[in-house]
């Protein structure tokens, strides 16, 4: 995220309460995100305690709906975690509030 950026979203931010951040990220690291859930789902669900994944249909893997804590069992998705955490804490410019 560009500097421009950045101070538009904490503009709106401190205004609004909430930012948009238009093309946070692109589309091939959309594309690398979907593919890094589909192998969570399949490779590192099946693993997991009772309780790492909701179904619309219990046990029934063509209905997952949410992968709650995703961040505490697959490296990937701990840097995507770690990403989003330092822009928040930019946005509100720790200690703000």
């Amino acid at each position: 995220m560009v500097a421009e950026q950045l101070n538009q979203a904490r503009q709106q931010f401190d205004r609004d309460g909430f930012a948009v951040v238009r093309d946070f990220v692109g589309r091939d690291e959309i594309d690398q995100i979907n593919e890094e859930v589909d192998r969570y789902a399949t490779e590192v669900v099946p693993t997991l305690p009772a309780g790492s994944a909701f179904y619309e249909i219990k046990d029934d893997p063509k209905t997952l709906k949410q992968l709650p804590r995703i961040n505490e069992h697959d490296d990937y998705f701990q840097y995507w975690y770690g990403y989003q955490r330092d822009l928040t804490q930019e946005l509100i410019r720790e200690g703000k509030l």
